[in-house]
């Protein structure tokens, strides 16, 4: 075969294989746009990437590896143009075009891998599910949960916890898979599902409302409690009675959060409502005291002016029980202040003094003074205990010496003579308010002992109006002597009693305005000035 023939047939050969690889790729390149217009779109995680990469690789390779493959054939078999020796063999070529060939196919076919392979991209997952790949590869998975959370939590109006977490993996991705950052953050935000963060208050397990934040449950708590804080007070502790507990929870939506105002309400009533009883037929204080498990003090606390001896009228209504807060506040507050010292009575006994009778004070008793220092407890303001943590005295007290008689009791008849009843500050005197008042008035505190003026009987001790407690004494020669306002009564009508003996305790019962005993001596049936008969 000639030289023309030869090189018009390689020639030939040549454009044939560069016309096929175009066709070829051509025909590549509209079976793809074919499928990806057939075909719906569609996320493709990174195990898909990474095979697909790899799959296209390994097709370049293998086209580029026959393309080199078919060179080498045909320089192995004299098909390359070159030069001939005299025995008409071609040479100088075939190592040359295998070397270039081999480096050429290297290159290329890393050129090829590196492109297909490299990870040029972030693809973001939420609980491993691809959302969508973003070319930011710096960003850090914390920060776009951060972004987003707020996102959704400046939609909602409330702190959410989301149930996703956020992954990201490098990944292989053409230019058209890539999608913006605020796109990202878009899908995510759709994708979240989430509770909101609230605070459940309860109260002795109940549960009272929900608050958004934590914040909200402390500063409504401090209101609640400010209430009862006393102005000057030091106070050292302060806290509910009741288990009043504030828990961070998640609820299913906004809609459950409560306003703090509308919890303040609830939390600041009342458990129970005021108690009326309405008087039936039969019914005295006593019965209805038993009846219900109430106090008699409490009764007469609650109904100012009701007492034993107040008359009951049917359908009368009274106050059983007043309204319980829902909550109760116990305060201790540390309180500094000065008291008296009391001082002690030392007894000497006189045997010429009557046995009974009223002792007499040979020496006046002197209070001393303390600075004290004590831990008050309050409930809703009332105090209900009071310790003393620390005492010190500045004045020691003096103690008083009374004479106690151990003679032999006088006889329970009148002796003829009077004794002032009881110990006291004169107040009023005889034929005062205008010859009105018919005694003399001796001030005391509550309970200060009253002793008969004479020998007598006991003719009446009864209430009486304005006089309440009276103890009215015949001492049987014309006299009598009265003994008014007492707080307690310790003789009946029909007793004996003997001059100085104990028969009531003062008091402020009847029409007083404060504590006293008032003494009256009448002379066959007119008063007169005590003054005149005691001795």
């Amino acid at each position: 075969m000639s030289k023309r023939n030869r090189r018009k047939r390689e020639f030939d050969v040549d454009s044939f294989m560069r016309d096929k690889n175009r066709h070829e790729r051509r025909e590549q390149r509209e079976r793809s746009a074919e499928r990806r217009q057939s075909l719906p779109r569609r996320r493709i995680s990174s195990g898909s990437h990474a095979f697909l990469s790899a799959a296209k690789a390994l097709l370049l390779f293998a086209a580029v590896s026959l393309v080199g493959l078919y060179g080498m054939i045909l320089t192995f078999f004299k098909k390359l143009p070159g030069k001939t020796n005299l025995r008409g063999n071609r040479t100088g070529f075939r190592l040359p075009v295998i070397a270039a060939g081999s480096v050429i196919l290297v290159t290329v076919l890393f050129a090829v891998i590196f492109s297909f392979t490299n990870k040029n991209a972030l693809e973001i997952s939420l609980n491993g599910e691809p959302v969508g790949i973003i070319k930011e590869k710096g960003i850090a998975p914390e920060e776009i949960y951060f972004v987003t959370v707020k996102k959704l939590e400046a939609a909602v109006g409330y702190p959410v916890k989301v149930a996703e977490s956020v992954t990201v993996a490098k990944v292989h991705a053409s230019k058209s898979d890539i999608i913006s950052l605020e796109q990202l953050y878009a899908q995510i935000y759709v994708l979240y599902t989430y509770r909101v963060e609230a605070v459940r208050i309860t109260v002795d397990g109940e549960v009272k409302g929900t608050v958004a934040t934590m914040s909200d449950a402390e500063a409504m708590f401090g209101s609640l409690k400010d209430v009862y804080v006393q102005e000057g007070l030091n106070i050292t502790e302060i806290a509910f009675v009741e288990d009043v507990r504030a828990e961070e929870v998640l609820v299913a939506n906004k809609f459950e959060i409560m306003e703090t105002d509308e919890v303040y309400k609830e939390l600041s009533g009342y458990k129970d409502g005021e108690k009326i009883y309405e008087i039936r037929k039969g019914d005295t204080l006593s019965k209805i005291c038993a009846d219900f498990g109430i106090n008699m003090d409490d009764i007469k606390r609650l109904n100012p002016g009701l007492d034993e001896r107040s008359i009951l009228r049917i359908g009368q209504q009274i106050v059983l029980g007043v309204a319980k807060p829902l909550l109760s506040v116990r305060t201790v507050a540390a309180e500094k202040y000065s008291q008296p010292i009391p001082f002690e009575s030392e007894i000497e006994y006189n045997p010429d003094m009557y046995k009974g009778a009223a002792p007499k004070i040979r020496k006046q008793g002197v209070n001393g003074q303390e600075d004290v220092v004590a831990e008050v407890t309050r409930i809703n303001g009332e105090e209900t205990e009071r310790e003393i943590v620390e005492r010190t005295t500045t004045l020691e007290p003096v103690s008083e010496i009374k004479e106690v008689g151990t003679g032999q009791t006088p006889p329970k008849q009148s002796v003829g003579t009077f004794i002032l009843p009881t110990r006291g500050r004169l107040t009023e005197r005889f034929a005062a308010r205008d010859g009105k008042h018919k005694g003399i008035d001796l001030a005391n505190t509550k309970g200060t002992a009253v002793y008969a003026s004479d020998g007598g009987t006991v003719v009446s001790a009864s209430y009486s109006g304005n006089f309440g407690n009276l103890i009215i004494i015949d001492h049987g020669n014309g006299f009598e002597t009265y003994y008014a306002h007492n707080s307690q009564m310790l003789v009946k009508a029909g007793q004996n009693v003997a001059q100085g003996e104990l028969i009531a305790k003062m008091g402020s019962s009847g029409d007083s305005s404060g504590s006293h005993l008032h003494f009256e001596i009448h002379r066959n049936g007119v008063a007169a000035n005590p003054y005149n008969f005691i001795n």
